[in-house]
């Protein structure tokens, strides 16, 4: 992608990597999945290679602000307050930050994995510092893991939960 363009996320062919990677676990996993995809200007983004929805994984397509709020994305992810919500792909900080706000209204726990969440680069900023920033600023709210970290999980997704306590 044109690195002078609004939607370029440097590093994007590694964060699609560890992207697919978590998914992969996941489902493996037998965690249940929600794939999230971005409407702008009526146009529908696409999936990220390798990370298109299965039959069974619901695809929400999120269109405005409050989406977060809906009572579809709500009944399917905040229902099991026991449970972390594990966030990755491409992501615009706004939606990480309405996702977060989200989560604490609703007693949702966030997982965030750092090094496959894909910020778009903004402006002169040196989007590496802004990746450490963006993530700095989500662990305030919810746990942080890297992929290599979710991958070497033996004994499963009880792992995660500890490791973040």
């Amino acid at each position: 992608m044109d690195p002078t363009s609004a939607l370029y996320v440097p590093r994007a062919a590694h964060i699609s990597i560890n992207a697919q990677s978590c998914l992969s676990w996941a489902r493996r996993m037998g965690i249940p999945i929600a794939h999230i995809h971005s409407v702008i200007d009526s146009v529908h983004a696409k999936p990220i290679s390798g990370c298109r929805p299965l039959a069974r994984e619901p695809l929400f397509q999120m269109n405005g602000q409050s989406f977060f709020e809906s009572d579809e994305f709500l009944q399917l992810v905040f229902t099991d307050t026991s449970r972390n919500v594990m966030v990755l792909g491409f992501t615009g900080i706004a939606d990480c930050m309405r996702l977060v706000m989200s989560s604490e209204r609703h007693g949702g726990r966030l997982l965030f994995v750092a090094d496959a969440i894909g910020t778009p680069q903004m402006r002169a900023l040196d989007p590496l510092l802004l990746d450490e920033v963006v993530t700095t600023v989500l662990e305030q709210f919810g746990g942080s893991v890297m992929t290599s970290e979710i991958l070497t999980l033996e004994a499963g997704w009880e792992n995660v939960d500890a490791a973040n306590s």
